[in-house]
C-alpha cells in the first residue's frame, strides 16, 4: 500500500503519525472486487449442450473460494459437472470450487464444466453471491445545476421551481436544503411551494441527486442578504481504497455565514468535477505522486481556502 500525506488547512484536526516531518494517513477500507464469471456454450446439439464457466479474479486481493449459482428452465437441467462440486435445488443449481482450485491470485482464473439436458439458458447468474458480469460500471458524474425561479405564494410564501437537472444516468429526484446545509425536503417533481419564509430563514437551495447520490451544487433563493465571508475550509479530507479506477473522496462539510453551494475538486491542480456534497471522484492512475484538493464556494463565488492531500505510491 501506498503512503498519503496530508496537507490540511487544519492539521491539528488530523490523528495522524509524523514520517519524515510530514503527516501520513492510510486508506480508508473498501470492499474488495467481487470475482467475475463468464459462461458459454461449448458444443451444442438438438437435445442438449456442453458448457464452460471461467471464473477469474480481477484482484487486488486473492481469494480463496468460489461459488457460482445460476437457474434453468422448467425442461432444462444439468447432468453433471467436473472441475467444480455440483448442488441442486429445483432449477436453482450451484458450483462450488474444489480443493485443487480454489484459490485465485490476482488476476488468475480457472475454469469448470458441465453438460446439459434440454435447451435452456441459464440465468441470474452469480459468482459468491455478485452477479457473474462483475459490478455496475462506476457513476461518478453528478447531475447539473438545476436553473431556479422564483414567484410570491401569497400571503408570504413563494413557489420555487426550476427546469430539470440532466445526468448521465438518471436524476433520481432533489433536495431542498437550509443555510446550514441540512436537507429539509426532498421531491421528484420541479417546484415546491415554500410558505411563510421571513428574511431570518437565510436561504433555500435547490440540488439534484442521481441513484449513486451524486448530488448537483446548488442553485439557491436568497432571503437574507450581506454574504461577505469566504467558507471555511473543507477538514477531514479521506481517500477510500482505489474502485473501478477512481479514488472514492470524502470531506467534512464546509461553513458559509449565507450558504455553502458546492465544492470543486481537483487532481493534480486540475479540476475534476464540481458537486453540491461532501463526496466525490478523482481518476486513479496507480503510480507517481498525486495531490487531490477540495475548497467550497459560496453564492457570491467566494472560494475558501483549499484542502489537499498528497498521495505517492
Amino acid at each position: 500500500m501506498g503512503l498519503f500525506n496530508a496537507r490540511l488547512v487544519r492539521p491539528a484536526r488530523l490523528a495522524a503519525a509524523v514520517v519524515a516531518g510530514i503527516a501520513s494517513i492510510a486508506f480508508v477500507p473498501t470492499a474488495a472486487r467481487a470475482a467475475t464469471a463468464d459462461v458459454v456454450k461449448q458444443r451444442e446439439w438438438s437435445t442438449g449442450y456442453v458448457g464452460k464457466v471461467t471464473v477469474r479474479n480481477p484482484g487486488p486481493a486473492a481469494i480463496t473460494s468460489w461459488r457460482v449459482e445460476f437457474d434453468l428452465p422448467d425442461g432444462t437441467s444439468v447432468a453433471d459437472a467436473w472441475d467444480a462440486r455440483l448442488t441442486r435445488s429445483g432449477g436453482h443449481y450451484t458450483f462450488a470450487n474444489l480443493r485443487r482450485n480454489g484459490d485465485l491470485a490476482p488476476g488468475a482464473s480457472t475454469s469448470f464444466g458441465f453438460r446439459v439436458r434440454g435447451t435452456g439458458d441459464p440465468a441470474n447468474c452469480t459468482v459468491n453471491a455478485e452477479p457473474c458480469a462483475g459490478p455496475p460500471p462506476l457513476d461518478v458524474t453528478p447531475p447539473s445545476t438545476p436553473v431556479l425561479r422564483s414567484a410570491p405564494l401569497p400571503p408570504s410564501g413563494v413557489l420555487l421551481s426550476w427546469d430539470p437537472s440532466v445526468d448521465d444516468t438518471a436524476v433520481v429526484g432533489y433536495e431542498v436544503f437550509s443555510s446550514s446545509g441540512i436537507t429539509i425536503y426532498t421531491t421528484t417533481s420541479t417546484s415546491i411551494s415554500l410558505p411563510s419564509l421571513t428574511p431570518a430563514d437565510g436561504s433555500r437551495c435547490v440540488r439534484a441527486v442521481d441513484a449513486a447520490g451524486n448530488a448537483s451544487p446548488g442553485a439557491c433563493f436568497i432571503l437574507g442578504h450581506g454574504d461577505t465571508t469566504a467558507p471555511a475550509a473543507p477538514l477531514d479530507l479521506r481517500l477510500a481504497a482505489p474502485l473501478q479506477g477512481y479514488l472514492p473522496v470524502s470531506w467534512a462539510p464546509s461553513w458559509d455565514d449565507v450558504v455553502v453551494l458546492g465544492y470543486e475538486v481537483y487532481l493534480d491542480d486540475v479540476l475534476v468535477t464540481t458537486v453540491g456534497n461532501t463526496k466525490s471522484y478523482v481518476p486513479y492512475s496507480g503510480s507517481g505522486v498525486h495531490k487531490v484538493g477540495v475548497r467550497a464556494y459560496d453564492t457570491m463565488r467566494r472560494f475558501s481556502p483549499m484542502t489537499e492531500v498528497t498521495l505517492a505510491i
